[in-house]
C-alpha cells in the first residue's frame, strides 16, 4: 500500500473503507465492508 496516507493524516471527514461485491457461480450476490480501515505507518 505504498502511497497512502494513514488515516492519521487524512482530511477530517476522509476515511478508508474496502468494499467488495462479487455474484457466486449460483447468482448469489455477496457484498462484504471493513469500516473504518485504519492504515497505520510502520518504520
Amino acid at each position: 500500500m505504498a502511497g497512502l496516507k494513514p488515516t492519521s493524516e487524512l482530511p477530517e471527514g476522509q476515511f478508508y473503507q474496502l468494499r467488495v461485491s462479487f455474484a457466486s457461480s449460483d447468482g448469489t450476490m455477496n457484498d462484504a465492508v471493513i469500516y473504518p480501515l485504519n492504515l497505520v505507518a510502520i518504520d
